[in-house]
């Protein structure tokens, strides 16, 4: 950022000194005592000001004690705890039969969908064929989801990006032409596929989910041979215009949910379980829910 236009009018118009320091310069620059000695970048950043001029008799006294409030609330850090990590339980890569896709967990987290995809992408990479190549950079997990803002919250890019979907979803399936080669080297060595908000996915997008990666992958098997896993509630939002859930059978319609998955349903409220009162009050609706979708 520049400094002020009064100051930038007193100085010499060949002069290079016209922008403000930073918090950078500001760190450099700190007093040379012991208070300061050993304050990292961080700390300095986070729990000091720079005032100026008249600013030292009263400058913003309101954020200071603000501040001063967040310190002492602070917890204090325990050096030895720097390096520790959150639990993360141990999964297993259980072989699968041929054409058989893997079942569909409904869970509503997001914690747990990046815990799954970091899991994952560490035990795919030590198979044989990508032990060899040695490139940590290979997508092996696909995170995604319908809406963009869905896709932001697990860190993922949304299935019409991923996949090159069309505007029209309505068979006959186009195929992807020119851009196959591109997403075939983006998305070869791809193994898990995994859908957040699945209640919003209709069964023409789904049904072009399958085809597309049967023609990546070169393969017949549902699909194309990866695993999918489709994380929602069927209870919150459903596919945009007069779509129904994957969940619903409709009769003459193409329908890849009914014979390649296994839907297995969370009862024990995990986040709200030490309020009951809040709990039961939800049940009454989800009763609701049910007959709407069915």
């Amino acid at each position: 950022m520049s400094l002020s236009l009064s100051a930038l009018q007193n100085k010499d118009p060949d002069s290079e000194d016209v922008w403000m320091s930073g918090i950078i310069d500001k760190y450099r620059a700190r007093p040379q005592t012991r208070e300061f000695e050993k304050l990292c970048l961080a700390d300095f950043a986070s729990e000091y000001r720079i005032v100026y001029g008249q600013q030292t008799k009263a400058f913003a006294p309101e954020i200071d004690v603000d501040r001063l409030e967040c310190i002492a609330e602070r917890a204090d850090i325990n050096p030895d705890d720097e390096n520790v990590q959150d639990d993360v339980p141990e999964y297993q890569i259980l072989e699968r039969g041929d054409g058989v896709v893997p079942q569909v967990v409904l869970v509503v987290a997001s914690h747990v969908i990046k815990c799954i995809y970091t899991e994952a992408t560490k035990i795919l990479r030590q198979l044989p064929r990508l032990r060899e190549e040695g490139d940590l950079s290979v997508t092996t997990v696909v995170l995604s989801a319908f809406t963009g803002t869905a896709a932001f919250n697990i860190s993922g890019n949304t299935l019409h990006s991923i996949l090159k979907l069309p505007q029209n979803l309505k068979p006959p399936y186009q195929g992807l032409g020119n851009a196959l080669d591109e997403l075939r080297a983006r998305l070869c060595d791809v193994e898990i596929l995994i859908i957040d908000e699945v209640s919003m996915i209709s069964k023409d997008i789904f049904a072009y989910i399958n085809w597309r990666f049967q023609q990546i992958k070169g393969s017949k098997k549902p699909f194309g041979g990866i695993s999918v896993l489709a994380v929602g509630d069927f209870y919150q939002l459903p596919p945009t215009g007069k779509a129904k859930p994957l969940c619903v059978y409709e009769e003459g319609v193409l329908d890849f949910w009914k014979d390649h998955f296994q839907m297995i349903t969370l009862s024990d409220v995990m986040r709200q379980k030490k309020r009951p009162c809040f709990c039961s009050a939800f049940e009454p609706t989800t009763s609701e829910e049910e007959d709407r979708i069915s």
